[in-house]
């Protein structure tokens, strides 16, 4: 299923995450006008309204420990769509090496919310190949710019400075393999 945020944050969750798990759609009470969440990261309050997709996270507390950024606020659209449908430009070659796969499925699920790889993703963080982001990144700098937000903020001053979460296990690794994902989409364009 694909979610569309009112800034163009597109969040796309595998149908087995709702085959396995219970996910409700929380609304705004215009009522009570206190639909808010303080980030974690910085203290600032958002908004969460019209709609926010939730899990239930007291029945699976794997849930509550996840990384993973599946908890779209801000929505105003829901989609059924197939894989095909959603990644048909930004899926690897099947004969990919198996990193590329897994880079993929990384990036799917920690990039491509914001970030657009060949004109598929979210329209908030900027496309990745296409733009030539990729082809003038050597892949040290990439790395930067996934694991620290320093760099991040400091390159991209604009940036919400979204990268992956220290707390997310083989954090490197996943980031060697969101980074091979690249260059192997940026050399089949």
């Amino acid at each position: 299923m694909a979610t569309v945020a009112l800034d163009g944050y597109r969040s796309s969750l595998p149908i087995d995450r709702y085959l396995k798990y219970d996910s409700y759609v929380a609304f705004e009470d215009v009522n009570r006008p206190q639909f808010i969440l303080v980030k974690a990261e910085d203290g600032r309050y958002v908004e969460l309204g019209p709609f926010w997709l939730v899990w239930d996270n007291i029945t699976f507390p794997e849930l509550k420990a996840s990384v993973s950024y599946g908890w779209p606020w801000q929505q105003v659209g829901f989609k059924l769509a197939s894989f095909a449908d959603l990644f048909a430009n930004s899926a690897p070659p099947e004969d990919s090496p198996e990193n590329v796969k897994q880079g993929f499925l990384e990036a799917r699920e920690f990039c491509m919310a914001c970030h657009k790889v060949n004109g598929d993703g979210g329209k908030i963080g900027g496309e990745l190949i296409e733009n030539g982001v990729v082809e003038k990144t050597n892949d040290r700098r990439m790395k930067d710019l996934i694991l620290d937000i320093d760099i991040t903020l400091t390159a991209f001053p604009k940036a919400s400075g979204m990268v992956l979460r220290s707390e997310l296990p083989n954090r490197e690794q996943v980031a060697d393999d969101i980074i091979a994902y690249l260059n192997a989409m940026d050399a089949n364009k």
